[in-house]
């Protein structure tokens, strides 16, 4: 196996076991503290439905 090889996997490797502690603290921060966790995502459906808005209002204004 090459370096180079070797260096993908160890990256490949490394991705996964972030992405996998991150879904373990997301769970564990929606069974500890379920409230929370919804109102944190409630904050960020808001946060996107305003971008989203922003975007409207920028191409109707663009094309008005």
């Amino acid at each position: 196996m090459s370096y180079r090889t070797r260096e993908t996997v160890v990256l490949m490797n490394g991705k996964k076991i972030l992405g996998t502690l991150a879904i373990v603290l997301l769970v564990f921060f929606v069974i500890s503290q379920p409230g929370r966790a919804a109102m944190s995502v409630r904050s960020v459906g808001t946060s996107l439905a305003g971008a989203g808005q922003s975007m409207i209002d920028f191409v109707t204004q663009l094309v008005a």
